[in-house]
């Protein structure tokens, strides 16, 4: 399993499904399934408390918070916001996204939340997951999974199951 590093709030955000997009200033390899880690920071101005209302993913730090499935590649503003949006109607909202800033953004489907978050150092660019730590997270997906018929945007991967 690839992960990616994300600054808190954004990867509280998209474990939350409100970033549906992770910006880059690269473009990635092939699209798929990609484990969200919140990386050691916050962004500045974004204190130690949690907003109401919000997941405990929003507060964890050197954690895998979700896994989403990555659908496409885009620069805001050029023509690959419309090839993207002809190929896939249902990512019409991209179109306006607020979070869509790029230079590149990666564009996610499915997200679900890891609850709890798993404890894991993140990495630069994308990197491969300590196999323990994928390992749990493939045992709660599966778990989340059987019971899903369709997109699980927004669902979560329970310790409970």
């Amino acid at each position: 399993m690839k992960g990616v590093t994300v600054w808190q709030p954004y990867a509280g955000l998209i474990a939350a499904g409100t970033q549906r997009v992770i910006n880059r200033s690269w473009r990635p390899g092939p699209r798929g399934r990609l484990a969200i880690c919140a990386g050691p920071w916050r962004l500045r101005g974004w204190g130690t408390d949690v907003p109401r209302g919000a997941t405990r993913q929003a507060a964890a730090l050197n954690a895998i918070v979700a896994v989403a499935d990555v659908v496409g590649f885009v620069r805001p503003g050029t023509a690959d916001v419309d090839r993207l949006i002809a190929e896939r109607p249902d990512l019409a909202w991209l179109a306006d996204h607020r979070y869509a800033t790029g230079p590149w953004s990666w564009v996610l489907g499915s997200i679900w939340r890891v609850d709890p978050p798993a404890p894991c150092i993140g990495g630069r660019r994308t990197w491969q997951v300590p196999s323990d730590v994928a390992g749990e997270v493939r045992r709660h997906m599966s778990c989340q999974l059987s019971g899903f018929s369709g997109q699980a945007r927004g669902g979560s991967l329970n310790a409970d199951g």
